[in-house]
């Protein structure tokens, strides 16, 4: 029999149940140098290529962020508070420091 745990609070999910839930989160870069945009009458298609290509030889593929794909096993209560604020924004906690 498989285990789950849930990813935010640790509690034991039982597999036989239906209240477990998945999140699926993935992370990619937006390249906005690839944006489609309207041409100008006097822009040759054929020479835009040309540079694209050229400039797009010059990158080191170690520069490049890669993309990332995680998943998450929820419970049903972490599941409600993650749908609420999937950021974590509103349960985020402050820190304070004293003034001396």
């Amino acid at each position: 029999m498989i285990q789950y745990t849930c990813d935010l609070c640790g509690c034991m999910i039982n597999s036989d149940s239906n209240k477990r839930f998945v999140v699926k989160l993935e992370i990619y870069p937006i390249d906005t140098s690839l944006e489609i945009v309207p041409m100008d009458s006097d822009t040759d298609p054929i020479e835009l290529m040309e540079k694209m290509i050229e400039s797009a030889n010059e990158i080191e593929i170690e520069e490049l962020p890669r993309n990332e794909t995680r998943r998450f096993d929820l419970c049903c209560g972490c599941h409600k508070k993650f749908s609420t604020d999937p950021l974590g924004r509103k349960t985020s906690r402050k820190v304070y420091f004293s003034s001396n």
